[in-house]
């Protein structure tokens, strides 16, 4: 880790494996100056309380307290806290929630040190941005060319002055006219503040928070993230200043870690996690609108005797090639996910029991006369269900669970949709 022990972050680190904590806390003091070590979630709470640290790195499985409740705490009483957690791959449910709080970084176990460290950086220099936008509040200053950020100055109708990067970016000239109407720059993107339409709340909303707006960058011809600070000059309230700060390679890893959060990493489709959320808004969906949907799931006929055969690695192949058998032959509405091992559920909005039925024996038939990878046909057994009023997510993934045991216990190859498999009757 680089040694900057002149960092004047303050930094927290919560971690309950004793030699983990060791180790990192050696490294980290090496760069700052400032830093404090709790052992579990409680104590890194009440030590959060105390010192008030810039930076929190912590663990998200610990007793006591998890490292997502202390999230929870901290943001209740702080937003601005910079939080960087450490994760292993199969707590994706709780990375989930993690994103949805405002972490500023993710990290996953087993810790390499180098991206620490470069986790660091970020902070470190997003820090910096604030404390550079907090000496904006205390004097007037000029836009600076040389800023990363785009700044402009306004006067809530016109674009009065910008600095080269945001000329570049909007490709304009404010050598031509005294200013621009805001409506004509920022007309091409619909996240965008409607910064000509704002009332004096509107503005005291901007500058006391932060927003995310996406803009198409004319210069690179891509489209970016940034986030929009503003502030009044001192002693000319009609006036304000506008910063966009850069944050796309942030927002890029966020939503990377986001889909890495709801995907099962194999077959890229969704994972039983994001399953059961999007099954339980369905339920919602069908309770509220009085609609109807049907759930079917499957798992492959003696992939036991393959994986044996052919070994794992050839196992996964068949895996990813069923997945994209079923892709084909399925709805961009249907949900499909890998829901453990072999077995897949897909859920089908607006179908009823005779469509599921049908859409079953498809891919029944496409499965089991589609060329393998192993040279062997391949088969599946189906069960399915159509939601009843009064279902609970259990109740239903139980019933189609019973269709498809069975299907398997009276020949496997075939799909039920019944008690006893030989009527469509639920």
């Amino acid at each position: 880790m680089n040694n900057k022990r002149h960092d004047p972050l303050k930094v927290l680190f919560v971690e309950d494996d004793k030699g983990t904590r060791e180790r990192v806390a050696k490294l980290l003091e090496r760069r700052f100056s400032y830093v404090r070590v709790a052992e579990n979630g409680q104590d890194g709470w009440e030590k959060f309380v105390f010192y008030h640290p810039d930076v929190v790195i912590t663990d998200l499985n610990m007793p006591d307290l998890s490292g997502l409740e202390l999230i929870k705490q901290i943001r209740e009483v702080n937003s601005k806290t910079a939080i960087l957690i450490i994760t292993a791959y199969n707590e994706s449910e709780y990375l989930s929630q993690a994103i949805d709080l405002g972490v500023s970084n993710f990290l996953i176990k087993p810790l390499n040190i180098e991206k620490l460290d470069q986790a660091m950086d970020k902070i470190h220099q997003w820090f910096t941005m604030e404390i550079e936008l907090e000496r904006q509040r205390q004097y007037v200053r000029t836009v600076i060319d040389f800023q990363e950020s785009l700044v402009i100055v306004t006067d809530g109708a016109s674009l009065l002055d910008a600095n080269q990067r945001f000329k570049k970016f909007f490709d304009i000239s404010l050598a031509k006219k005294e200013s621009i109407p805001l409506v004509d720059i920022f007309s091409i993107s619909d996240e965008i503040p409607e910064f000509h339409m704002y009332q004096e709340k509107d503005w005291q909303n901007l500058i006391d928070d932060v927003l995310k707006v996406k803009l198409f960058d004319k210069e690179t011809s891509d489209y970016r993230y940034f986030h929009v600070k503003a502030d009044r000059f001192p002693n000319q309230p009609v006036l304000k200043i506008i910063s966009f700060t850069d944050i796309t390679e942030l927002e890029n890893e966020r939503l990377y870690y986001q889909q890495l959060a709801i995907t099962d990493p194999l077959t890229q489709i969704y994972n039983r996690v994001q399953f059961n959320r999007s099954l339980t808004e369905e339920i919602h969906k069908a309770k509220r609108y009085h609609t109807f949907f049907a759930l079917m799931m499957f798992d492959i006929d003696f992939f036991k005797k393959i994986n044996d055969t052919h070994g794992h690695q050839q196992g996964d192949k068949i895996l990813v090639e069923l997945t994209d058998v079923v892709k084909k032959n399925i709805r961009e509405v249907d949900i499909f996910a890998r829901f453990g091992g072999e077995e897949f559920i897909i859920l089908t909005p607006e179908t009823d029991l005779e469509g599921i039925m049908v859409v079953a024996e498809k891919l029944r038939q496409e499965i089991a006369n589609n060329d393998f990878s192993h040279g062997e046909q391949l088969t599946c057994s189906f069960g399915v269900s159509m939601y009843k009023k009064g279902d609970q997510p259990d109740d239903l993934i139980k019933r189609v669970d019973d269709r498809l045991y069975m299907a398997k216990n009276q020949g496997r190859n075939q799909v039920c949709g019944s008690l006893n498999c030989d009527s469509q009757e639920e």
